[in-house]
Protein backbone atom coordinates (compact mmCIF):
# COMPACT_ATOMS: atom_id res chain seq x y z
CA UNK A 1 0.00 0.00 0.00
CA UNK A 2 1.22 3.71 -0.91
CA UNK A 3 1.68 5.78 2.25
CA UNK A 4 0.57 9.68 2.66
CA UNK A 5 1.00 12.50 4.04
CA UNK A 6 -2.24 14.75 5.13
CA UNK A 7 -3.57 17.14 2.93
CA UNK A 8 -3.26 20.74 4.56
CA UNK A 9 -5.06 23.78 4.32
CA UNK A 10 -4.96 27.36 5.17
CA UNK A 11 -7.47 29.84 5.37
CA UNK A 12 -6.95 33.25 3.10
CA UNK A 13 -8.95 35.76 1.53
CA UNK A 14 -9.95 35.53 -2.07
CA UNK A 15 -8.26 38.96 -3.54
CA UNK A 16 -5.04 36.84 -2.48
CA UNK A 17 -6.28 33.77 -3.49
CA UNK A 18 -6.82 34.45 -7.37
CA UNK A 19 -3.64 36.73 -7.47
CA UNK A 20 -0.85 35.21 -6.13
CA UNK A 21 -1.91 31.77 -6.06
CA UNK A 22 -4.46 30.81 -9.22
CA UNK A 23 -3.19 32.80 -11.39
CA UNK A 24 -0.33 32.04 -13.99
CA UNK A 25 1.10 33.49 -16.96
CA UNK A 26 -0.85 35.49 -19.86
CA UNK A 27 -3.57 36.52 -17.63
CA UNK A 28 -4.87 39.93 -16.10
CA UNK A 29 -7.32 39.87 -13.46
CA UNK A 30 -9.21 42.29 -11.22
CA UNK A 31 -12.83 43.02 -9.33
CA UNK A 32 -12.06 40.05 -6.98
CA UNK A 33 -15.03 39.09 -4.68
CA UNK A 34 -16.49 36.13 -2.70
CA UNK A 35 -19.77 35.35 -1.53
CA UNK A 36 -20.19 32.55 1.51
CA UNK A 37 -18.55 32.03 4.61
CA UNK A 38 -15.15 32.83 5.24
CA UNK A 39 -14.26 28.76 6.21
CA UNK A 40 -14.88 27.81 3.24
CA UNK A 41 -12.05 28.75 0.63
CA UNK A 42 -8.28 29.05 1.30
CA UNK A 43 -5.47 27.93 -0.49
CA UNK A 44 -4.07 24.08 0.12
CA UNK A 45 -0.84 22.00 -0.30
CA UNK A 46 -1.32 18.54 -1.47
CA UNK A 47 2.24 17.56 -2.22
CA UNK A 48 2.20 15.12 0.13
CA UNK A 49 -1.43 13.79 -0.28
CA UNK A 50 -3.05 11.90 -3.04
CA UNK A 51 -5.52 14.38 -4.25
CA UNK A 52 -3.42 14.84 -7.71
CA UNK A 53 -2.42 18.59 -7.17
CA UNK A 54 0.64 19.99 -5.34
CA UNK A 55 -1.09 22.94 -4.41
CA UNK A 56 -3.75 25.80 -5.30
CA UNK A 57 -7.06 27.13 -4.06
CA UNK A 58 -9.64 25.02 -2.33
CA UNK A 59 -13.98 25.75 -2.17
CA UNK A 60 -15.65 23.84 -0.03
CA UNK A 61 -20.03 23.57 0.86
CA UNK A 62 -18.43 23.12 4.05
CA UNK A 63 -14.94 24.23 6.13
CA UNK A 64 -11.78 23.56 4.65
CA UNK A 65 -10.55 22.61 7.37
CA UNK A 66 -11.98 19.11 6.71
CA UNK A 67 -10.96 18.26 3.81
CA UNK A 68 -7.35 17.06 5.94
CA UNK A 69 -7.43 13.93 6.14
CA UNK A 70 -7.51 10.77 7.50
CA UNK A 71 -10.91 10.19 6.30
CA UNK A 72 -12.96 9.70 9.67
CA UNK A 73 -16.41 8.84 8.10
CA UNK A 74 -18.27 8.58 4.67
CA UNK A 75 -20.35 11.82 6.08
CA UNK A 76 -18.40 14.22 6.91
CA UNK A 77 -20.01 17.97 6.58
CA UNK A 78 -21.46 20.66 8.28
CA UNK A 79 -24.40 23.33 7.51
CA UNK A 80 -22.52 26.99 6.98
CA UNK A 81 -26.27 28.55 6.83
CA UNK A 82 -25.42 30.01 3.11
CA UNK A 83 -27.80 29.99 0.93
CA UNK A 84 -27.58 28.39 -2.87
CA UNK A 85 -26.68 30.12 -6.04
CA UNK A 86 -28.85 30.73 -8.55
CA UNK A 87 -26.21 30.05 -11.38
CA UNK A 88 -25.65 26.85 -10.20
CA UNK A 89 -29.89 26.43 -9.29
CA UNK A 90 -30.30 26.56 -12.95
CA UNK A 91 -28.16 23.02 -13.93
CA UNK A 92 -30.29 21.42 -11.13
CA UNK A 93 -33.48 19.17 -11.84
CA UNK A 94 -36.92 20.95 -11.14
CA UNK A 95 -37.48 20.80 -7.33
CA UNK A 96 -34.19 20.15 -5.91
CA UNK A 97 -33.20 22.62 -3.04
CA UNK A 98 -29.81 24.27 -2.83
CA UNK A 99 -27.34 25.08 0.40
CA UNK A 100 -24.03 26.17 1.25
CA UNK A 101 -22.82 27.76 -1.86
CA UNK A 102 -19.20 29.05 -2.23
CA UNK A 103 -18.52 31.37 -5.04
CA UNK A 104 -15.39 32.94 -6.42
CA UNK A 105 -15.82 35.67 -9.16
CA UNK A 106 -13.43 37.80 -10.90
CA UNK A 107 -12.97 39.76 -14.31
CA UNK A 108 -9.57 38.53 -16.18
CA UNK A 109 -8.23 39.56 -19.31
CA UNK A 110 -5.89 37.01 -21.68
CA UNK A 111 -3.00 37.88 -23.73
CA UNK A 112 -3.88 35.11 -26.05
CA UNK A 113 -6.49 33.47 -27.68
CA UNK A 114 -7.54 30.71 -24.94
CA UNK A 115 -7.81 30.09 -21.15
CA UNK A 116 -7.69 27.24 -19.18
CA UNK A 117 -6.96 25.83 -15.72
CA UNK A 118 -6.99 22.74 -14.05
CA UNK A 119 -8.81 21.15 -11.19
CA UNK A 120 -9.89 18.22 -8.98
CA UNK A 121 -13.92 17.83 -7.53
CA UNK A 122 -13.77 15.81 -4.45
CA UNK A 123 -17.00 14.71 -2.22
CA UNK A 124 -18.27 12.71 0.40
CA UNK A 125 -21.53 11.76 -1.95
CA UNK A 126 -18.82 9.13 -3.38
CA UNK A 127 -19.75 6.21 -3.50
CA UNK A 128 -22.68 5.65 -1.77
CA UNK A 129 -24.84 8.24 -3.56
CA UNK A 130 -23.89 7.19 -7.05
CA UNK A 131 -27.32 7.28 -8.56
CA UNK A 132 -28.84 8.93 -5.88
CA UNK A 133 -30.78 12.01 -5.06
CA UNK A 134 -27.97 13.91 -3.02
CA UNK A 135 -25.68 15.32 -5.85
CA UNK A 136 -23.66 18.51 -5.03
CA UNK A 137 -22.97 20.55 -7.41
CA UNK A 138 -20.23 22.92 -9.04
CA UNK A 139 -19.52 25.08 -12.33
CA UNK A 140 -16.92 27.09 -13.53
CA UNK A 141 -19.06 29.90 -15.63
CA UNK A 142 -17.71 32.37 -18.29
CA UNK A 143 -19.62 35.24 -19.69
CA UNK A 144 -17.97 37.94 -22.25
CA UNK A 145 -17.50 38.93 -25.57
CA UNK A 146 -18.06 36.18 -28.10
CA UNK A 147 -20.28 33.93 -25.47
CA UNK A 148 -23.60 33.66 -25.22
CA UNK A 149 -24.84 33.78 -21.91
CA UNK A 150 -22.93 32.15 -19.15
CA UNK A 151 -20.69 29.24 -20.51
CA UNK A 152 -20.11 26.27 -17.88
CA UNK A 153 -16.48 24.73 -18.20
CA UNK A 154 -17.18 22.07 -15.90
CA UNK A 155 -17.24 19.58 -18.18
CA UNK A 156 -16.00 16.12 -19.78
CA UNK A 157 -13.50 15.95 -21.85
CA UNK A 158 -14.49 16.30 -25.47
CA UNK A 159 -17.99 16.34 -24.33
CA UNK A 160 -21.11 18.94 -22.87
CA UNK A 161 -21.64 16.52 -19.99
CA UNK A 162 -21.58 18.27 -16.29
CA UNK A 163 -19.21 17.06 -13.98
CA UNK A 164 -20.97 15.36 -11.24
CA UNK A 165 -20.50 11.83 -9.09
CA UNK A 166 -23.29 10.76 -11.23
CA UNK A 167 -20.96 10.91 -14.67
CA UNK A 168 -17.51 10.06 -13.12
CA UNK A 169 -17.26 7.23 -10.54
CA UNK A 170 -16.30 4.01 -9.71
CA UNK A 171 -19.80 2.76 -9.84
CA UNK A 172 -22.48 2.50 -7.19
CA UNK A 173 -21.72 0.71 -3.64
CA UNK A 174 -22.88 -3.26 -3.51
CA UNK A 175 -25.08 -2.20 -1.28
CA UNK A 176 -27.04 0.13 -3.80
CA UNK A 177 -29.42 -1.62 -5.83
CA UNK A 178 -28.28 -0.37 -9.20
CA UNK A 179 -31.18 0.60 -11.88
CA UNK A 180 -31.36 -1.22 -14.93
CA UNK A 181 -29.56 -0.12 -17.72
CA UNK A 182 -28.91 3.71 -15.97
CA UNK A 183 -26.17 5.47 -17.60
CA UNK A 184 -24.18 6.78 -14.45
CA UNK A 185 -23.58 3.51 -12.76
CA UNK A 186 -19.45 3.28 -13.39
CA UNK A 187 -19.44 6.11 -15.16
CA UNK A 188 -16.19 7.39 -16.50
CA UNK A 189 -13.63 5.56 -14.10
CA UNK A 190 -10.86 6.19 -15.58
CA UNK A 191 -11.45 9.82 -14.22
CA UNK A 192 -12.32 8.31 -10.81
CA UNK A 193 -9.94 8.09 -8.01
CA UNK A 194 -11.40 6.40 -4.63
CA UNK A 195 -9.83 7.37 -1.63
CA UNK A 196 -7.07 4.77 -0.67
CA UNK A 197 -5.37 6.61 1.85
CA UNK A 198 -5.88 8.91 5.07
CA UNK A 199 -4.25 11.89 3.59
CA UNK A 200 -7.55 13.18 2.13
CA UNK A 201 -10.78 13.45 4.10
CA UNK A 202 -13.42 13.17 0.77
CA UNK A 203 -14.37 9.64 0.28
CA UNK A 204 -13.26 9.85 -3.70
CA UNK A 205 -12.52 12.43 -6.45
CA UNK A 206 -12.10 13.25 -9.94
CA UNK A 207 -8.32 12.74 -11.29
CA UNK A 208 -7.17 16.14 -12.72
CA UNK A 209 -9.25 17.62 -15.23
CA UNK A 210 -8.92 20.88 -17.30
CA UNK A 211 -11.29 23.74 -17.90
CA UNK A 212 -10.49 26.02 -21.12
CA UNK A 213 -12.17 28.36 -23.23
CA UNK A 214 -11.42 30.39 -26.39
CA UNK A 215 -11.24 34.06 -25.83
CA UNK A 216 -10.77 37.10 -27.55
CA UNK A 217 -6.99 38.89 -26.73
CA UNK A 218 -7.45 41.54 -24.96
CA UNK A 219 -11.00 41.32 -24.44
CA UNK A 220 -12.81 41.54 -20.54
CA UNK A 221 -14.21 38.63 -19.45
CA UNK A 222 -15.95 37.67 -16.02
CA UNK A 223 -15.65 33.90 -14.64
CA UNK A 224 -17.73 32.64 -11.81
CA UNK A 225 -16.15 29.62 -10.05
CA UNK A 226 -18.83 28.18 -8.07
CA UNK A 227 -19.83 24.72 -5.20
CA UNK A 228 -23.18 24.02 -3.79
CA UNK A 229 -24.65 21.09 -1.43
CA UNK A 230 -27.53 19.60 -3.38
CA UNK A 231 -30.52 18.04 -0.92
CA UNK A 232 -29.11 18.28 2.49
CA UNK A 233 -26.57 21.14 3.81
CA UNK A 234 -24.46 18.11 4.36
CA UNK A 235 -22.06 15.49 2.81
CA UNK A 236 -19.29 17.99 1.94
CA UNK A 237 -17.71 18.74 -1.44
CA UNK A 238 -14.82 20.67 -2.91
CA UNK A 239 -13.32 21.36 -5.57
CA UNK A 240 -9.39 21.90 -5.72
CA UNK A 241 -8.06 24.38 -8.11
CA UNK A 242 -4.03 24.24 -8.97
CA UNK A 243 -2.09 27.08 -8.26
CA UNK A 244 -0.37 28.95 -11.42
CA UNK A 245 -2.66 26.98 -13.96
CA UNK A 246 -4.79 29.88 -14.69
CA UNK A 247 -3.07 30.74 -18.23
CA UNK A 248 -3.39 32.17 -21.38
CA UNK A 249 -1.39 31.80 -24.26
CA UNK A 250 2.04 33.33 -23.32
CA UNK A 251 5.56 32.22 -24.23
CA UNK A 252 7.79 32.06 -20.78
CA UNK A 253 12.02 31.56 -21.20
CA UNK A 254 14.21 30.34 -18.83
CA UNK A 255 18.02 28.95 -18.27
CA UNK A 256 19.83 26.55 -16.48
CA UNK A 257 23.40 25.36 -15.92
CA UNK A 258 24.48 22.01 -15.98
CA UNK A 259 27.32 22.75 -12.87
CA UNK A 260 24.74 24.44 -10.33
CA UNK A 261 21.15 25.50 -10.24
CA UNK A 262 19.98 29.05 -10.86
CA UNK A 263 23.28 29.38 -12.55
CA UNK A 264 23.91 31.61 -16.18
CA UNK A 265 27.44 31.06 -16.43
CA UNK A 266 29.09 28.91 -19.29
CA UNK A 267 32.73 28.14 -18.76
CA UNK A 268 34.96 27.34 -21.95
CA UNK A 269 34.92 23.17 -22.82
CA UNK A 270 33.16 22.41 -19.82
CA UNK A 271 29.17 21.55 -19.18
CA UNK A 272 26.36 23.61 -21.01
CA UNK A 273 23.90 25.96 -20.50
CA UNK A 274 19.57 24.95 -21.06
CA UNK A 275 17.78 27.52 -22.41
CA UNK A 276 14.03 26.41 -22.31
CA UNK A 277 11.23 28.01 -23.91
CA UNK A 278 7.56 27.29 -22.82
CA UNK A 279 4.84 27.58 -24.27
CA UNK A 280 1.27 27.83 -22.61
CA UNK A 281 -2.32 27.81 -23.85
CA UNK A 282 -3.90 26.48 -26.77
CA UNK A 283 -1.01 23.69 -27.88
CA UNK A 284 -3.45 22.52 -30.90
CA UNK A 285 -1.68 24.27 -33.37
CA UNK A 286 2.25 24.96 -34.22
CA UNK A 287 3.64 28.33 -33.47
CA UNK A 288 6.62 30.02 -34.21
CA UNK A 289 8.93 32.74 -32.52
CA UNK A 290 11.21 35.32 -33.58
CA UNK A 291 14.20 35.73 -31.32
CA UNK A 292 17.11 38.47 -31.82
CA UNK A 293 20.24 36.59 -30.33
CA UNK A 294 23.31 39.37 -29.33
CA UNK A 295 25.99 39.67 -26.88
CA UNK A 296 29.99 40.24 -27.48
CA UNK A 297 30.40 36.65 -28.01
CA UNK A 298 30.41 35.40 -31.37
CA UNK A 299 27.21 32.70 -32.50
CA UNK A 300 28.20 29.74 -33.94
CA UNK A 301 31.26 27.42 -34.13
CA UNK A 302 33.90 26.07 -34.83
CA UNK A 303 36.27 27.98 -32.51
CA UNK A 304 38.87 27.66 -35.16
CA UNK A 305 37.14 30.13 -37.13
CA UNK A 306 36.32 32.79 -34.31
CA UNK A 307 33.10 30.99 -32.79
CA UNK A 308 32.05 31.18 -29.33
CA UNK A 309 29.49 29.02 -28.78
CA UNK A 310 26.84 26.60 -30.57
CA UNK A 311 23.76 24.48 -29.39
CA UNK A 312 23.59 20.98 -29.42
CA UNK A 313 27.52 20.41 -28.90
CA UNK A 314 27.41 20.98 -32.72
CA UNK A 315 28.71 23.82 -34.93
CA UNK A 316 25.24 25.06 -34.70
CA UNK A 317 24.72 28.55 -33.76
CA UNK A 318 21.70 29.55 -31.82
CA UNK A 319 18.24 29.57 -34.02
CA UNK A 320 16.95 33.25 -34.72
CA UNK A 321 13.71 31.61 -34.55
CA UNK A 322 11.74 28.44 -32.13
CA UNK A 323 9.07 26.33 -33.51
CA UNK A 324 6.50 24.70 -31.24
CA UNK A 325 5.09 21.87 -33.09
CA UNK A 326 1.64 20.77 -32.01
CA UNK A 327 0.50 19.62 -28.87
CA UNK A 328 4.27 20.57 -27.67
CA UNK A 329 4.33 23.39 -24.91
CA UNK A 330 8.52 23.23 -24.56
CA UNK A 331 11.57 23.51 -26.75
CA UNK A 332 14.94 23.48 -25.07
CA UNK A 333 19.10 24.09 -26.61
CA UNK A 334 22.11 23.05 -25.03
CA UNK A 335 24.36 25.87 -25.33
CA UNK A 336 28.01 24.82 -25.17
CA UNK A 337 30.87 27.47 -24.40
CA UNK A 338 33.58 26.21 -27.31
CA UNK A 339 37.56 26.20 -25.92
CA UNK A 340 39.11 29.00 -27.98
CA UNK A 341 42.27 29.46 -26.32
CA UNK A 342 42.05 33.40 -26.37
CA UNK A 343 42.30 34.68 -22.74
CA UNK A 344 38.89 36.48 -21.48
CA UNK A 345 39.69 37.52 -17.77
CA UNK A 346 36.30 39.51 -18.40
CA UNK A 347 35.11 36.76 -20.11
CA UNK A 348 31.89 37.18 -22.86
CA UNK A 349 27.87 37.55 -23.43
CA UNK A 350 25.24 36.00 -24.83
CA UNK A 351 22.30 37.55 -25.43
CA UNK A 352 18.58 36.09 -26.40
CA UNK A 353 15.30 37.85 -26.66
CA UNK A 354 11.45 37.84 -27.29
CA UNK A 355 9.57 40.33 -27.68
CA UNK A 356 5.88 40.72 -28.00
CA UNK A 357 3.19 43.22 -28.18
CA UNK A 358 0.50 42.38 -25.45
CA UNK A 359 -2.33 43.81 -24.47
CA UNK A 360 -0.59 46.21 -22.09
CA UNK A 361 2.00 47.54 -24.37
CA UNK A 362 5.48 45.87 -25.67
CA UNK A 363 7.07 42.89 -23.29
CA UNK A 364 10.73 41.92 -24.00
CA UNK A 365 11.70 38.22 -22.05
CA UNK A 366 14.95 37.57 -21.88
CA UNK A 367 17.99 35.42 -20.82
CA UNK A 368 21.47 36.83 -20.57
CA UNK A 369 24.26 34.05 -20.30
CA UNK A 370 28.08 34.65 -19.48
CA UNK A 371 31.04 32.69 -20.92
CA UNK A 372 34.37 32.54 -19.07
CA UNK A 373 37.50 31.10 -19.38
CA UNK A 374 38.17 27.30 -18.89
CA UNK A 375 38.58 27.01 -15.11
CA UNK A 376 42.26 26.19 -13.16
CA UNK A 377 42.51 22.30 -12.97
CA UNK A 378 40.89 21.09 -9.94
CA UNK A 379 43.17 20.24 -6.71
CA UNK A 380 42.97 19.20 -3.71
CA UNK A 381 44.97 19.08 -0.62
CA UNK A 382 43.77 16.27 1.80
CA UNK A 383 45.44 18.15 4.73
CA UNK A 384 47.98 16.29 7.57
CA UNK A 385 47.98 12.51 7.77
CA UNK A 386 45.96 11.30 11.00
CA UNK A 387 47.35 7.85 12.63
CA UNK A 388 45.12 6.87 15.42
CA UNK A 389 45.40 3.08 16.90
CA UNK A 390 42.51 3.48 19.51
CA UNK A 391 38.99 2.48 17.86
CA UNK A 392 36.05 5.19 18.36
CA UNK A 393 37.85 8.18 18.11
CA UNK A 394 36.63 11.10 15.97
CA UNK A 395 38.77 12.54 13.98
CA UNK A 396 38.60 15.97 11.58
CA UNK A 397 40.02 16.02 8.55
CA UNK A 398 40.31 19.14 6.49
CA UNK A 399 40.64 19.42 2.66
CA UNK A 400 41.80 22.50 0.69
CA UNK A 401 40.47 22.44 -2.75
CA UNK A 402 41.57 24.79 -5.58
CA UNK A 403 40.97 25.47 -9.23
CA UNK A 404 37.85 23.16 -10.78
Amino acid sequence: MQLFAQLTVSQQNAVNLVQNVLVGSGVTVSSISFLGAAPMIGSFNGSNSNIGLSSGIIMSTGRIQDARGPNKGPKTGVDMNVSGNALLDNILPPGKQSFDAAVLRFNFVCEGNTVQFRYVFASEEYPEWVCGEYNDVFGFFISGPGITGDQNLAVLPGSNELVTINTVNGGAPGDQVPIVNNPCILSNSSLYQDNNSNSVEYDGWTRILTAKSNVIPCATYTLTIAIQDVYDQFYDSAVFLEGKSFTSDEITMTSESSYVSGLSDIYEGCGYNTVKFKRSGNLSSPLTINLTIGGTATNGGPATSGGDYTIDNLNTPFPSSVTFPAGVDSVSFKVFALADAISEPLGETIDIEYTTTGCFGTTTIKVNLKIFDPPPTLAVNAGIDQNHLCPNVQVTLNALATGG
